[in-house]
């Protein structure tokens, strides 16, 4: 009986045969991400799984709040029925939903300056350093140092790319300026 398939690799181990049935939207989604990446159907989906299947990154705090936020943002979208990027009303909603949410779930008491934020202010002009050393002051600083990182990374073409290019930072990033509608997309913005 002859044999199928690929000669293997030295080394690596054979890959195992998987048959199964997708939505016709699912096998367009993956086509897609195969086409933009150029690589096959099997290794884009043999990515999404192992991102799918493997620990979720960062803090478990972190991923709640950010569930939250996006459950929120559904919530008010749902009663104004109008998009948070194209309406003030529920921008502004949504905002105070978030800090509501965030003085609800944050240990509370006096504010008082971290450290290493001590630390970074000393090497700064003093009236930058000030501001630096609020909460306000801070906050304001790395968003507006994060959307610029944002802005700069490439713009992924297809919707479907979120799973598949979670473990490359940069166009992560990309799809998440898009999203937000930091920057325009090649079929125009996302609402």
């Amino acid at each position: 009986m002859a044999k199928r398939g690929r000669k293997p690799i030295e080394g690596i181990p054979r890959s195992k045969a998987l048959t199964t049935r997708v939505q016709p939207k699912t096998r367009q989604a993956l086509e897609e991400a195969a086409r933009a990446s150029r690589h096959t159907i099997s290794r884009v989906a043999e990515r999404i799984l192992e991102a799918g299947l493997g620990k979720p990154s960062g803090e478990p705090r972190n991923r709640g709040l950010a569930w939250a936020i996006a459950a929120l943002a559904e919530d008010i979208e749902r009663e104004t029925r109008l998009s948070w990027r194209q309406d003030q009303f529920t921008a502004q909603a949504l905002r105070h939903a978030i800090e509501t949410l965030l003085l609800q779930s944050a240990k509370q008491g006096q504010v008082t300056v971290p450290p290493a934020i001590e630390r970074e202010a000393a090497t700064m002009p003093p009236d930058l350093a000030e501001r630096f050393r609020t909460p306000a002051g801070f906050g304001q600083m790395r968003a507006y140092g994060f959307v610029r990182q944002l802005k700069q990374a490439p713009v992924a073409q297809s919707q479907y790319q979120w799973n598949y290019w979670l473990a490359d930072l940069n166009a992560w990033f990309g799809l998440i300026a898009r999203d937000l509608g930091l920057v325009a997309s090649k079929k125009g913005k996302s609402k």
